[in-house]
């Protein structure tokens, strides 16, 4: 919902978010959870929506959930100093890590989901 359909709706009362450390807000018609794990056994009891980032979407298979509708997509990028990159034992660490990551990249195109 953009700002200026739920200014139209609630008006300019802020929503209530609520975190492990604080909460703020005025409006008692929309709460904010922030979740920390197991997001996905929330609903319907604890929730109406869920924002979720998601890998496979196998979590909410298994939950009887699905995704209505896609916000953003993202990439990962491994970004290394030059400087680093100079010194040989900082060289193998970040090529250990570039290996471990296309490892995890590779086998996951190897692997079938149900």
């Amino acid at each position: 919902m953009n700002n200026e359909i739920y200014k139209k709706k609630y008006g300019n009362k802020t929503p209530i978010i609520i975190t492990p450390w604080f909460k703020t807000g005025t409006n008692k018609d929309v709460e904010i959870m922030f979740s920390f794990g197991a997001t996905e056994a929330k609903p319907p009891e604890e929730a109406d929506v869920i924002f979720d980032v998601i890998e496979t979407g196998s979590t909410l298979a298994q939950n009887n959930l699905k995704v209505i509708d896609t916000i953003m997509e993202s990439s990962a990028y491994l970004i290394a100093n030059k400087k680093a990159l100079k010194e040989p034992k900082k060289r193998q660490k970040i090529y250990d890590v570039l290996s471990l990551c296309k490892g995890v990249v590779e086998a996951k195109s190897k692997v079938q989901f149900l």
